[in-house]
């Protein structure tokens, strides 16, 4: 199986399974975990071998865990990433050794996979696994077959009823600040999706959360005073040096460095991994005069984040967004903290196998409800909407692209080509 072919029969399985209206009431959000476990078990369990550091929350998973895994790798662990969603290429999901994993390597691992994907079709369909529990899969057997150790993984949407929930015990949970996100899937309140976040804490384990809101605390520790765990809260007070952008990323340092210090690493190796974390699309520069950032901010909080961080770059002329918001999302919400800060607005698409993006009238109706006179233009086609605002764009002048991972993705390629992501196995190839 080539990586082509590997990735083909990937996607294929996308519409095979009606993404349903999963932990939404109680029998299908055990349903989802048991057919997980299904599909483990059918791999003879790739998920016992290992340690785990588990990660979840709203904000910061990605970046937090990319922090304790060059943490790990600075202290000279045998250590893997697992991270959710991808942003460029379906391999950055599945790293170790600074790298992302090679070609062979992933055809290989889905080559393992797939004969047991489709004897669970042929023989239990309504146990046929969904696209991201197949991956899942797949990573699991990867890193076996590379010899891996340690995986820091991310958890993907909630906790509880998540796919990489099956884990046992983790070394170390850590819950990142949680906040409004997937409201259609985890709940309406920041309450209801922190009993899903809670869902993974496991006795046995260390588990370190940044220190939350009192109503969010009370769930949280809760969940973890029915397995017997104490839950220790971090108060992100400690400044450390950082290549990633914005002031929300020293909670996420905090949170890592907390990690680490339990683990008894040395404090060079988590200076030294704290600042080697990089990731796509977290208030990215990828050009100046025009400056353009780049970053997937798709909830309310994360949208906060992203605009203070946008404060710090001050002074500018004007400020030109490009922005695409999920199907799924708040509208109103996301756009809000971003309307007194824009000179203009050009609203485009992505379109992905399952799903793609809100409608662009309805995100126009959010910005002229808050500033009728503000300009708004729709470009469906995403890269002529970019080169359309680059040509415009005076060189001091900031051009912010924003609203979604899928958009950042698409868009990240026009300075960074996936065939050079994926010769070189990095998301931040040498020659740009």
């Amino acid at each position: 199986m080539t990586y082509e072919s590997a990735i083909k029969t990937l996607d294929a399985t996308i519409s095979k399974l009606p993404r349903p209206d999963y932990m939404h009431n109680g029998a299908g959000q055990v349903f989802f975990l048991q057919r997980m476990q299904k599909l483990a078990d059918r791999l003879e369990n790739p998920e016992k071998d290992f340690r785990y550091i588990h990660v979840v929350g709203t904000s910061g998973k990605g970046s937090t865990s990319t922090m304790v895994y060059e943490i790990l790798r600075a202290a000279g662990e045998n250590v893997g990433l697992y991270t959710s969603p991808y942003v460029c290429v379906p391999t950055e999901r599945i790293q170790w050794g600074g790298q992302l994993i090679d070609e062979v390597s992933f055809a290989a691992a889905v080559e393992k996979v797939m004969p047991v994907v489709d004897e669970i079709e042929k023989t239990e369909a309504d146990w046929f696994p969904s696209y991201a529990e197949i991956f899942f899969a797949v990573s699991l057997v990867a890193f076996k077959q590379a010899g891996i150790s340690t995986i820091v993984l991310e958890a993907g949407c909630g906790g509880r009823y998540d796919k990489t929930n099956i884990i046992p015990a983790p070394i170390v949970t850590l819950i990142t600040p949680i906040s409004l996100d997937h409201t259609d899937i985890l709940g309406e309140t920041v309450e209801a999706i922190a009993e899903q976040k809670a869902g993974v804490i496991k006795a046995g384990s260390a588990v370190f959360a940044i220190q939350p809101e009192p109503p969010i605390q009370e769930v949280l520790d809760s969940e973890a005073a029915g397995v017997g765990v104490e839950i220790t809260y971090v108060r992100p007070n400690e400044q450390f040096d950082l290549s990633l952008r914005g002031a929300h990323q020293q909670v996420n340092a905090n949170l890592a460095a907390a990690a680490a210090r339990y683990l008894g690493l040395h404090e060079m190796a988590i200076r030294d991994g704290i600042i080697q974390a990089e990731l796509p699309a977290r208030v990215e520069l990828m050009q100046e005069a025009p400056r353009v950032i780049l970053d997937g901010a798709h909830s309310p909080a994360k949208m906060t984040a992203l605009v203070e961080s946008i404060k710090e770059l001050e002074p500018w002329q004007k400020l030109h967004l490009i922005i695409a918001i999920k199907e799924s999302k708040l509208v109103d919400d996301i756009v809000s903290p971003l309307t007194s800060l824009v000179n203009s607005v050009t609203i485009t698409t992505f379109q992905l196998p399952g799903f793609g993006s809100h409608p662009p009238e309805a995100i126009v109706a959010a910005f002229k409800a808050a500033r009728p006179e503000l300009t708004v233009a729709i470009e469906p086609q995403a890269k002529i909407a970019l080169e359309t605002v680059l040509k415009d764009a005076a060189p001091d002048d900031l051009v912010v692209i924003t609203g979604s991972l899928y958009l950042a993705g698409e868009l990240r390629d026009y300075w960074y080509p996936t065939a050079q992501i994926m010769e070189e196995r990095t998301l931040f190839p040498k020659t740009k």
